[in-house]
């Protein structure tokens, strides 16, 4: 089985291994046991094909011990065991890598040694990221943190965040992935001490230092966005890049420029080949130093996966040619990701390897199909030098985009459509600079003017390209906001894959037979979305409200969520959350009153989404927060539609929404209270109905309860004010029944919402309660009948 090609089929059962152990969670005592059961049949089996079997099974149990073990059980003194918040803990630990600044505070990685809980030490072991106020941290403290040194502090230890709404990137699961399980927040700066020197182990002596070093030089050379971005391409030290920058990058299909990969290592190798030749070093010894710096390279840009992966191939390069021995690209390949994995099983579940292996994959197959399909064209076009360079660059771009598509879709939610242009006119320019940077650094080592001459050459065609990347990452239609499911990424592999054989008739009747199923899927799923069930999202924005309604034919919006100095929840959570279920247009925003945690993510959410109608009561605010908000409705001519107690929204198939609160006599009376001036509605699907009470307090709830009586009834009910004591009273709650209470509150808010007092209350009368603080975001969906709570994320 493993005699063409083996290191790729190898790979191959090894990816299916991890991933069944991901999936079906399969212990390393149960995966060890069946290994060595199924190694000792295979040594006792003759037959061919069943050995083959056994063979690909072994590996395959192999795969899921691996990530049994890497991502098993956690040691006994795990720093997991003492995270608790608002319990204040010294920690001594050793400094792992490199700080990192932003805006004011100091991040950076420690890997825990001890733990002191109310004057008690204990061991403790595990990474950690610590934060600190980077004002309050003294000067001589921050240039003392070194890797490798070893620092004592005082702070709060807790749990890295858990994803907040469905789609978000996984910040939690990332950092276990990289073997961090705990946040630090150092709160007594003046207490911090250093109990040693920097480390003595190779890292802390020979690759930190010059890392440090690298980007201390890239700082005198260059400036700004420059700088940031140099540090990125020569040594994977992106943090400093601005998120603008980022975000034009990811949708121009160019976030690949930013990492640390083949590209680079190539240029590496061809530098120290031109060197090390001129030097006249034979052969043999050229080639193991080689290899050696290759390793270096490898630790100074940080190990990424990507990395990694060129630098494994370039020694299997180098070994092929010294031995005199043809390389084959797919098991060369292969045998790169055998040795990442084997390493770490986790690293399977990175973006880098995987957008990295996928994209050289897809190189390797695609690149010579599509090569070969410019064969037609005329041969005076085909023979013109500039001509063919461009269709060259084209053909490598669309390889690398097509098999790269379904991955950079789920990861930035985005799918580029200027990226197959982009390319090849900003990787040239990219790899220019590339070099260039590497010999600028190099140079200023020896000679300050020379390098500062080579600086400006660089600074000025980096200038450049970062103008073409923002031009081209804000092109009207550069990309579209769209995320592939799992299955549909699936098929839409299974079409390249019969694209790309149209010459074997067999592939040409699966995609014939293909095409008619998926139509048929398409006509299928278009009559079933006529029972489509309601779905109400508490949206997790903080402390505030933000709630989508989708209905079988329009989509709601009631609130945007708050917006402070450091957050806009519209840009930082609603807006992904609606891409992410693929809405483009909101049939209408509901603003329940104009207060800051309501309000503040609207005016974001109108610049970037299309809207049919808002609907208000009227309501009006002081401020910068709700001039902007008109502003921005009226921008983007978006109706403003005043509602009252007494009216009805129809949405049509079944549903309609009746406006209970405020009326025209009880605005009169309440012109200050804005809470009590909130729109609540009631929203009837069925026999089952939802009520969204916005901020309405007890005044506002006496009068609903005394003008609708039994009318309020429903089974779900979002709680007034969140939670709050001024809300949620005995009459009101009784008036509603409800079975379901959502709570939208932020973790920890400084107003302690939601009162015990209101979660008694709600007990008292079994009511299930939902709060999104302890569960992230509350989605509840409704075939019509009853509720249906959606448990969608995994403690």
């Amino acid at each position: 089985m493993f005699t063409h090609r083996p290191a790729f089929r190898f790979a191959v059962f090894l990816i299916i291994g991890i991933v069944a152990g991901s999936v079906w969670g399969i212990p390393l005592v149960a995966a060890l046991p069946a290994l060595a059961a199924v190694l000792a049949c295979y040594a006792f089996v003759k037959r061919p094909a069943l050995s083959h079997a056994l063979l690909a099974a072994a590996v395959i149990l192999l795969g899921a011990a691996k990530l049994a073990h890497d991502d098993g059980v956690l040691p006994p003194d795990s720093i997991t065991l003492f995270t608790k918040p608002d319990q204040s803990v010294g920690l001594t630990a050793k400094v792992t890598d490199l700080p990192v600044v932003r805006g004011e505070s100091v991040r950076f990685v420690v890997d825990a040694e001890s733990i002191r809980v109310y004057g008690k030490s204990y061991p403790a072991s595990g990474g950690v990221v610590v934060s600190a106020n980077v004002k309050r941290l003294p000067r001589a403290l921050a240039d003392s943190l070194e890797y490798g040194r070893t620092v004592t502090m005082e702070g709060e230890l807790t749990e890295p965040e858990l994803i907040r709404n469905p789609g978000e990137f996984d910040y939690k699961r990332y950092l276990s992935l990289n073997g961090v399980y705990a946040r630090f927040r150092v709160t007594h700066i003046d207490s911090t001490a250093f109990l040693g020197e920097a480390g003595s182990d190779v890292p802390a002596k020979f690759v930190y230092p010059v890392r440090a070093s690298v980007s201390n030089r890239v700082r005198l050379l260059f400036k700004g966005e420059t700088a940031s971005f140099l540090n990125g391409l020569l040594i994977g030290e992106r943090s400093d890049i601005s998120p603008d920058l980022k975000t034009a990058f990811v949708n121009a299909g160019l976030m690949h420029i930013l990492a640390v990969s083949g590209l680079h290592v190539a240029i590496v190798v061809l530098i120290l080949m031109v060197l090390l030749q001129t030097l006249r070093i034979p052969e043999l010894p050229r080639t193991l130093l080689i290899i050696l710096l290759l390793f270096y390279y490898n630790f100074l840009t940080g190990s990424a996966a990507s990395v990694t992966r060129s630098v494994v191939m370039a020694i299997v390069f180098l070994g092929g040619k010294l031995f005199e021995q043809k390389s084959d690209m797919y098991n060369t390949l292969a045998f790169s990701a055998i040795v990442i994995l084997l390493f770490d099983a986790r690293q399977l579940f990175q973006a880098g390897f995987q957008l990295s292996f996928v994209a050289v994959l897809s190189l390797v197959y695609l690149y010579p199909k599509i090569h070969s399909l410019c064969e037609c064209l005329p041969s005076r076009l085909r023979k013109h030098k500039v001509l063919s360079l461009i269709m060259d660059g084209l053909n490598v771009s669309l390889a690398a985009g097509i098999g790269t598509l379904p991955f950079t879709s789920y990861y930035f939610g985005k799918i580029s459509i200027v990226s197959f242009v982009a390319n090849v006119v900003i990787v040239p320019l990219s790899n220019v600079i590339l070099a260039l940077g590497m010999l600028t650094v190099a140079i200023s080592y020896c000679w300050s003017w020379l390098a500062a001459v080579y600086a400006e050459a660089t600074a000025m065609l980096t200038w450049l390209m970062l103008q073409g990347v923002i031009w081209f990452g804000n092109v009207p239609w550069a990309f579209v906001n769209a995320r592939l499911s799992m299955p549909d990424s699936i098929l839409f592999y299974v079409f390249v894959g019969l694209i790309s054989n149209l010459q074997n008739i067999v592939c040409r009747k699966l995609l014939v037979a293909g095409l008619l199923l998926w139509l048929n899927g398409v006509v299928l799923v278009h009559l079933l979305s006529r029972t489509q069930q309601v779905r109400v999202t508490a949206i997790d924005v903080g402390q505030g409200d933000a709630l989508l309604i989708e209905l079988p034919r329009k989509t709601f919006l009631i609130d945007g969520g708050p917006r402070t100095a450091a957050l806009d929840a519209g840009t930082r959570f609603v807006i992904p959350y609606l891409r992410f279920r693929g809405i483009r247009k909101l049939d209408g925003i509901i603003l329940s009153h104009p207060h800051s945690d309501h309000l503040g993510g609207i005016p974001a959410i109108l610049r970037s989404v299309n809207v049919d109608t808002i609907y208000e009561a009227g309501s009006a605010a002081k401020g910068a927060l709700f001039r902007e908000y008109e502003r921005a409705a009226d921008s983007a001519g978006i109706p403003r539609r005043k509602v009252a107690s007494g009216n009805v929204i129809e949405f049509g198939s079944n549903a309609r929404a009746y406006v209970l609160h405020p009326s025209a006599s009880f605005l009169d009376r309440n012109t200050e209270n804005l809470n009590n001036q909130s729109v609540v509605v009631k929203i009837v699907y069925g026999s089952t109905a939802v009520l969204f009470s916005g901020d309405a307090e007890a005044e506002a709830e006496d009068r609903m309860t005394h003008v609708f009586g039994t009318f309020l009834h429903a089974a779900l009910l979002k709680a007034g004010h969140h939670g709050s004591k001024t809300s949620s009273t005995d009459d009101y709650l009784r008036a509603i029944g409800p079975r379901e209470v959502c709570i939208s509150v932020g973790v920890r808010n400084k107003f302690k919402h939601p009162s015990p007092l209101v979660i008694e209350r709600y007990r008292q009368l079994g009511v299930n309660i939902s709060r999104s603080d302890m569960s992230g975001a509350v989605i509840f969906e409704s075939d019509g009948s009853q509720w249906r709570k959606i448990a969608w994320r995994t403690p």
